[in-house]
């Protein structure tokens, strides 16, 4: 006995499954795995899937990492990234922007890298990375296109292996790696001075600087250069900072490593002084400074620095309440402050902190002495910010203040 279809329509329903989905909604859901998981199986399942996982918008902002970085700075391992794994998502993924490798590669990682992957725009090496110069030389013949690039600080030490980078013309940050080194030899700064036109935020970290060097590099780069990470003491044990107000005016971004005291007085006091001269400047970061009492504020006097958005002055010494109080007053549109563990603070430095209407992110004090008795008005003074007082120990305390969601 066969069954009458009374509802001819009902012969034309299946079943739909994941496959049947339109190219548009594969591609959201796409978008949301990780580099691995595109190669390893989206690319497996059929021709189309691997055709789609290919599409550009799934890789501009993926990132394949190499090891993990921890706070301590150090590679903690080789979370499921082995070298072989590495070479076949490579050869797999000729679409990757973004590369972040926390630990040394092989030479075949390397070059499976370079030959595969010439769209790579973002590439971190491990600070402790072998790279010779021809190496770096295919790297930057093969992939023109890096745009963010940190290798370790060796590779500024060699003429050849500068010249090499200095072929990058999209390079736009370049930051170098910490590597343990007992022998100062200065950075080959001079072939990068008339090369990559569009550099605009480098990153020295500790390692050394001949002054006229740099003179030289920051005069070439003074209408490009935004943000610079330099050390705190050039050639001849100079102060960085009154070379940066003469040379690099227009910079926007400063961090300042490894501070050194200065033995005359004098001398620090012209040394934050010249901060003054740096109009532009809207982000400084100089931690664990221990300067002369009442040197750090004169950086601040008659309102300098307007623009100033970010401060970060952690784990500071000799950095006393009236200090503190300048920045508030010198700088109308601070946004963020860190002063947490600058262990000289107690309450007398925040009676002023209203002035800093434009605090819109956080505010870390902590291990400040005695009980914050300010916060109170705080509150009325500032109703949009949240206040949580909470203290890791009895003579210290903990605040935060955060933007009220």
């Amino acid at each position: 006995m066969s069954l009458i279809n009374l509802n001819p329509q009902l012969s034309e329903i299946r079943r739909v499954g994941i496959r049947d989905l339109p190219d548009e909604i594969l591609l959201k859901i796409f978008s949301h795995m990780s580099v691995s998981e595109l190669v390893g199986t989206v690319q497996k399942v059929c021709a189309r899937w691997k055709v789609l996982s290919q599409a550009g918008q799934l890789w501009t902002d993926n990132v394949y990492r190499i090891g993990t970085w921890c706070h301590v700075g150090t590679c903690i391992g080789n979370i499921g990234n082995p070298d072989q794994e590495a070479i076949e998502i490579f050869r797999s993924a000729p679409n990757l922007r973004k590369v972040h490798i926390w630990r040394p590669i092989t030479y075949s990682v390397l070059c499976t890298l370079y030959t595969s992957c010439h769209r790579l725009t973002e590439l971190h090496l491990d600070g402790k990375q072998t790279l010779s110069s021809s190496e770096l030389k295919n790297l930057v013949e093969q992939c023109p296109r890096i745009k963010s690039l940190r290798v370790p600080c060796e590779v500024m030490k060699s003429e050849e292996s500068v010249e090499a980078l200095s072929h990058l013309q999209h390079l736009r940050v370049l930051c170098l790696g910490e590597q343990d080194s007992s022998i100062e030899t200065p950075l080959v700064l001079r072939p990068l001075a008339y090369s990559c036109p569009e550099l605009e935020e480098i990153d020295f970290m500790h390692t050394y600087i001949n002054v006229e060097d740099l003179k030289f590099f920051l005069y070439a780069k003074k209408n490009t250069l935004k943000t610079i990470g330099i050390r705190w003491t050039l050639s001849g044990n100079r102060c960085v900072l009154p070379v940066l107000a003469s040379y690099a005016v227009s910079l926007e971004c400063l961090r300042v490593y490894k501070f050194v005291v200065s033995t005359v007085p004098a001398t620090e006091v012209e040394n934050f002084t010249a901060l003054l001269r740096m109009k532009n400047l809207q982000e400084l970061t100089m931690t664990a400074i221990e300067p002369f009492p009442g040197t750090v504020v004169l950086a601040f006097r008659d309102r300098g620095l307007q623009k100033l958005k970010v401060l970060d002055l952690r784990s500071s010494k000799n950095l006393y309440n009236e200090s503190v109080i300048g920045f508030y007053r010198a700088c109308p549109v601070l946004r963020e402050l860190n002063l947490s563990f600058v262990s000289m603070l107690s309450d007398d430095a925040f009676c002023e902190i209203y002035h800093l209407e434009h605090l819109q992110k956080e505010l870390n004090v902590r291990w400040c002495q005695g009980v914050p008795r300010a916060w109170k008005k705080l509150t009325e003074q500032m109703p949009q910010l949240k206040i949580d007082t909470t203290c890791s120990r009895t003579e210290c305390c903990s605040w935060q203040f955060r933007e009220c969601p």
